[in-house]
C-alpha cells in the first residue's frame, strides 16, 4: 500500500473517532441537561384552592417539565426531605424556617418589585432564604349599619373600647370571635398583641413562647414601654379581661364557633368581629356586604409596627436559585395580578392589581407597617396542633381564672 493511501486511511479512521467522540459529548451533555430541566415542587401543608392556580404559572414561569408533589402535615416531612425539592412552598413561620435550614440564599434583585415591609417576610435570620408569593391577614370587620346608628369608625384601641361600651346596648354581641378555630383566635389574640406592644414587643413576645417555658415564667417579662409603664404579656391579657368584665367581649369567646359567626353576620347582631381575609371571602356575599374590613386598631402610634399577616413563601435549593428569571416570574406584577384574582389573597408586587380594595388596604397596611410582615402566634412559635392546643388552654385558663 502506498504512503499516500495508507496516510489517507488513517485520516478516515482519526475523522471517524473524532466524530464518534464529539457525539458522545454533546450525548453527554445532553443528558445533563436533561437532568436539570425537571423542576420538582413540593407543595406543604397548602391548600388545594391555592394549588390548583400557582402550578399553571410556576409551568408557564418555567421552560421545561415541573412535577408537583401536594404534602400535609400528615406526612412525615424533615430538612433532609425538603432538601430533596428543587423548590419547596409552604406557610410562613418556625415550621417553614425548621424546613429551610438548608436552603440556598435568595438573590436579592428578586425582591425588587416588593415594599420593603413585604421583602422581610423573606428573611430567616438575617438571610434572604424565602420568596413571599402572596399573604393574607385578620382585619378587623366592623357592621356598616353602626354608620347610621350614630356610630364613630374605629381608628385605635381607644376608640374601639368607646364603640364597644355603646354597641352593648345595640347589638348581640360588641366584639366576637369564633375562637373555637385557631386561625380565628390566634388572628385576635396576636394582632391585639402586635397593637399593644409594637414591632419588638411582639417578636419579643413570640421569643418567648417560642422557648417552650411555661406561661408563669416570662408572663411579667417586658415586652416594650409606654409612657414610662412596662408593657407585659400580663398587660396583654389583663386588657383581654377587661373587654370581659365589661361585657365588650363575651367570657367564652374562646370558644364561639364560625358556624354562629355567619347566622350573627347574616342577622347583623355583630358590632365588631376578628377573622382572617381568607374566612372572610368564604361568607356569601349578600352577608359579608355588611361588613367593612379595617386594620386591627393599634394601641400605639409612635412606635415602630408589624403587620401580622401568615404568608405563602417558597425557599429553593442552589440550583434552583440561579434561575432568576423563574423567580422573578412569580413576582413579577402580571403573574402577582392573576394569583390575586383567583386566590382572593394579597399580592407581594406594590404593582400588581389586586382582587378587590379589600385586598389593596391589606397591601398599603403591610407597606406602612416598617416592622416586616410576620406570622400570628400560632405559625410563629408552633409546629404542631398540639402545641397550639395547649397554649391556647393556658391562655383560655388566665383569663378566665386569673391564675399565674
Amino acid at each position: 500500500m502506498k504512503l499516500a493511501e495508507l496516510l489517507k486511511k488513517r485520516w478516515y479512521i482519526f475523522l471517524a473517532a473524532g466524530i464518534v467522540l464529539i457525539a458522545s459529548i454533546i450525548l453527554i451533555i445532553a443528558l445533563a441537561m436533561n437532568s436539570t430541566k425537571k423542576l420538582s415542587v413540593a407543595f406543604y401543608n397548602v391548600e388545594e384552592d391555592i394549588i390548583k392556580y400557582l402550578e399553571p404559572e410556576i409551568e408557564k414561569a418555567w421552560p421545561k417539565e415541573v412535577e408537583f408533589t401536594v404534602l400535609s402535615t400528615d406526612d412525615s416531612f424533615s430538612v433532609e426531605k425538603a432538601g430533596k425539592y428543587d423548590a419547596v412552598i409552604t406557610w410562613s413561620g418556625k415550621e417553614a424556617r425548621i424546613l429551610a435550614k438548608n436552603a440556598a440564599e435568595m438573590p436579592a434583585t428578586i425582591y425588587g418589585g416588593m415594599p420593603t415591609s413585604v421583602q422581610k417576610a423573606g428573611l430567616s435570620g438575617d438571610k434572604k432564604v424565602f420568596l413571599p408569593l402572596l399573604y393574607d391577614y385578620s382585619p378587623l370587620f366592623y357592621s356598616k349599619s353602626s354608620l347610621n346608628r350614630g356610630f364613630d369608625e374605629v381608628t385605635d384601641l381607644v376608640s374601639l373600647d368607646a364603640m364597644a361600651q355603646k354597641a352593648i346596648d345595640e347589638y348581640g354581641f360588641s366584639i366576637y370571635t369564633a375562637g373555637s378555630n385557631y386561625d380565628h383566635f390566634y388572628g385576635f389574640m396576636s394582632s391585639l398583641c402586635e397593637s399593644i406592644a409594637g414591632a419588638e414587643g411582639y417578636k419579643k413576645l413570640c421569643g418567648f413562647i417560642s422557648s417552650g417555658k411555661e406561661l408563669g415564667e416570662y408572663i411579667d417579662e417586658k415586652l416594650t414601654e409606654i409612657g414610662g409603664e412596662d408593657i407585659t404579656f400580663r398587660t396583654i391579657l389583663e386588657y383581654i379581661i377587661r373587654l370581659q368584665d365589661s361585657k365588650s367581649l363575651s367570657g367564652q369567646w374562646h370558644a364561639y364557633s364560625t358556624n354562629d359567626l355567619f347566622l350573627l353576620m347574616s342577622e347583623d347582631m355583630i358590632y365588631t368581629t376578628s377573622m382572617p381575609l381568607s374566612y372572610y371571602r368564604t361568607i356569601p356575599m349578600r352577608v359579608a356586604a355588611n361588613y367593612k374590613p379595617i386594620r386591627f386598631p393599634l394601641g400605639m402610634d409612635n412606635v415602630e409596627h408589624s403587620f401580622v399577616a401568615q404568608t405563602l413563601v417558597m425557599f429553593v435549593g442552589k440550583k434552583t436559585a440561579k434561575k432568576q428569571d423563574f423567580l422573578k416570574a412569580l413576582v413579577s406584577s402580571s403573574v402577582q395580578e392573576r394569583l390575586s384574582e383567583s386566590t382572593m389573597l394579597i399580592p407581594v408586587s406594590s404593582q400588581a392589581g389586586c382582587y378587590d380594595i379589600y385586598a389593596d388596604d391589606g397591601r398599603f397596611y403591610a407597606a406602612s407597617s416598617f416592622g416586616g410582615l410576620i406570622s400570628p402566634i400560632n405559625k410563629e412559635c408552633f409546629t404542631t396542633a398540639d402545641e397550639e392546643a395547649a397554649f391556647k388552654d393556658a391562655l383560655v385558663n388566665y383569663i378566665t381564672y386569673r391564675k399565674y
